[in-house]
């Protein structure tokens, strides 16, 4: 394990908070990274949250849900 522990910062509440790494977590962290990286290699994109919450403070949600928006730039990838 190379860190021990690390700060979460909450950009839409401007608070940051510490998390203490243990081997879970860090198997999680690992294995979330290797996810993102799988769908920058692929040409699909991932379903649409159906959590709504989740995107509330994300400066992309309205290009998220432009589903006339999404094609377009995925036609450019074919």
């Amino acid at each position: 394990m190379f860190v021990r522990d690390a700060y979460v910062k909450y950009l839409d509440i401007g608070e940051a908070r510490n998390v203490v790494m243990n081997p879970f977590l860090e198997k999680k962290v690992i294995e979330t990274r290797d996810a993102v990286l799988e769908l920058f290699k692929g040409d699909e994109l991932p379903n649409i949250c159906d959590n709504k919450n989740k995107c509330t403070s994300c400066p992309l949600k309205e290009k998220c849900f432009d589903e006339k928006l999404i094609k377009q730039k995925m036609s450019l990838l074919s």
